[in-house]
């Protein structure tokens, strides 16, 4: 008997879902919270019309220590922060690159104002 993956469970194997990619399907991006936090939720869901733009979205806008946290799902496969890069870095990728302001975390040049949450 098989069981639903969670939004948050990683894709059983990836290589093979990004080989096949479809950049134009629908995609769906999760992210979990960080330790016992109190208030709000525990996750964050967003939809987009398109696959390419959940990654332009998950790469260039989500800071670095939140895109750990980050799933994202695509016609029933998941993919975690790793796969999303990946996806992104791909000759295939339909978008055009922006200034990837995806720095290392202790990078001092980084503004701090550009470091919202979702």
């Amino acid at each position: 008997m098989t069981r639903r993956k969670l939004p948050f469970e990683r894709a059983e194997e990836p290589s093979r879902s990004i080989d096949a990619f479809d950049y134009a399907a629908p995609a769906e991006i999760f992210m979990t919270r960080g330790g016992f936090a109190r208030g709000g939720p525990a996750m964050t869901y967003r939809r987009f019309p398109t696959a390419a733009a959940a990654i332009r979205f998950a790469i260039e806008e989500i800071p670095p220590s939140l895109l750990i946290r980050a799933t994202m799902e695509v016609l029933e496969s998941r993919f975690d922060h790793r796969a999303i890069r990946a996806l992104y870095q791909r000759d295939a990728y339909p978008s055009s690159r922006g200034a990837n302001r995806q720095a290392p975390p202790d990078s001092t040049t980084a503004d701090s104002r550009t470091h919202g949450a979702l």
